[in-house]
C-alpha cells in the first residue's frame, strides 16, 4: 500500500494560493490632522496698531487671468502681412531721392535695361556726354570701346593734348613728330623718349633732326641726332655750324 501510495501523482500545486492565505499586513494608523488655528480675537488690535488706528482694509480681490488670444485665421494674417508689406515700401520708396531725367537720359536708361550698349553709347554721344559714353563703352566690348575712343578723340580735336593722346593710343608717333610745331621740339623729344617704341626710336628721332635741320636750327637738330645714336649726322650739323673761316680737322 505504501509503494502504491509513493507512485501515485502528486496534485497540481497552485503558487497563488500561498500569497492568498497570507493575513493582510495592519495598515498604519493614520495620523490626525492638525488642529484648527486659535483665533484670540488680539488680531484685530495688531492691525490697528500697524495702520495707525485706522482698520486694515480687505484685502483686494486677485485679478482674472487674461482671455486667452483668439487665432487669426490664415486669410487675416495672410492680408495683415500684404498690409505691412505694403506699408513697408511706401516707406522706402519715400526716403528715396526723385529721378530727375530728360529726354537723353531716358534713352540711355531705356538702352540700359535691354542691355543694349551701342545704343547706350550713341545716346550719350549725340547729347554731348563723351565721359559718359567712354564709361558704358568700357563694358560693350573691344570693338564699341575703340570706336568710342576714336569719336571722343575727334570730337575734341581742337585740345593741344588730344592730338598727343590719339598720336598714343592710335600707335601713330610718326604723325606726330611730322606735324607738331618745332617751337615745342623739346616736349616732342620728351613724348618720343616717353612712347616710342625701342626700335622706332632712333628714325623718329632723326625725323626731328631733319626737320629742325631744314628750319636752320643746327644746334636742336645736333641734339636730336646725337640722341638718336646717328653721330655722322649730328658731326655733319655740328661742322654747318662752324664760324665761316674756320678750318675743319682733317
Amino acid at each position: 500500500a505504501a509503494a502504491a501510495a509513493a507512485a501515485a501523482p502528486l496534485p497540481p500545486v497552485d503558487g497563488n494560493a500561498f500569497f492568498e492565505n497570507l493575513a493582510p499586513a495592519a495598515a498604519a494608523p493614520a495620523s490626525p490632522p492638525p488642529p484648527p488655528p486659535v483665533d484670540d480675537g488680539m488680531g484685530f488690535f495688531d492691525d490697528l496698531d500697524a495702520n495707525g488706528g485706522v482698520p486694515k482694509p480687505p484685502s483686494a480681490p486677485s485679478a482674472p487671468p487674461p482671455p486667452a488670444p483668439i487665432a487669426e485665421a490664415p486669410e487675416a494674417v495672410a492680408a495683415r502681412r500684404a498690409a505691412e508689406f505694403r506699408a513697408a515700401a511706401a516707406a522706402a520708396a519715400a526716403l528715396e531721392p526723385a529721378e530727375i531725367m530728360d529726354a537723353s537720359d531716358a534713352l540711355v536708361q531705356r538702352a540700359l535695361v535691354v542691355g543694349d550698349y551701342r545704343g547706350a553709347v550713341d545716346a550719350c554721344v549725340a547729347a554731348g556726354r563723351h565721359a559718359d559714353a567712354l564709361v558704358l563703352a568700357s563694358v560693350g566690348g573691344a570693338e564699341l570701346w575703340e570706336e568710342t575712343r576714336a569719336a571722343h578723340i575727334a570730337a575734341n580735336a581742337r585740345k593741344p593734348y588730344m592730338r598727343v593722346a590719339k598720336a598714343v593710343v592710335s600707335d601713330d608717333l610718326g604723325a606726330l613728330v611730322s606735324s607738331r610745331s618745332l617751337a615745342k621740339w623739346r616736349e616732342t623729344l620728351a613724348i618720343l623718349c616717353t612712347y616710342a617704341p625701342a626700335e622706332e626710336w632712333g628714325s623718329l628721332a632723326g625725323v626731328l633732326a631733319g626737320r629742325l635741320a631744314a628750319a636752320g636750327d643746327a644746334h636742336a637738330a645736333t641734339l636730336c641726332n646725337v640722341c638718336a645714336g646717328d653721330v655722322d649726322a649730328a658731326v655733319g650739323h655740328w661742322l654747318g655750324a662752324l664760324p665761316p673761316g674756320k678750318v675743319a680737322p682733317s
